[in-house]
């Protein structure tokens, strides 16, 4: 089975965990990066990197997203209007063909809830 990993980006923070076997680990989390695109684009690489390999990487971010050119066109809370979000973090990460979602896909939500309903809770 495949090693995902999936990265959720908030206002104020960026949650990473993978997803392999059906088991969901560790969910790191750290505040969101919002001096610049760059510095964002940066942290979203090292907080990926740090989960480890990966076959697919699936981001939802609060944005406004162009599906077809995969780029971030405007965002109230994180500095990313205009951003080729796909293309660069495709590049640096040298996974093409990520994925960009406005939000986590819902079978990505259901996985996280029953695995945090069935977890103990961690601090």
């Amino acid at each position: 089975m495949a090693r995902v990993i999936g990265v959720d980006v908030g206002g104020t923070k960026v949650a990473v965990a993978s997803l392999e076997d059906g088991v969901l680990g560790e969910v790191h989390k750290r505040p969101t990066e919002k001096a610049s695109p760059d510095a964002l684009v940066d942290q979203l690489v090292e907080a990926i990197e740090a989960a480890g390999a990966a076959d697919a990487v699936g981001l939802g971010i609060p944005s406004v997203i162009d599906a077809a050119r995969g780029m971030a066109m405007s965002s109230v809370n994180i500095p990313l209007q205009h951003v080729p979000l796909r293309d660069i973090l495709g590049r640096r990460l040298n996974m093409p063909g990520m994925s960009t979602t406005t939000r986590p896909s819902p079978p990505w939500r259901r996985r996280m809830q029953r695995t945090a309903r069935c977890s103990p809770r961690r601090s």
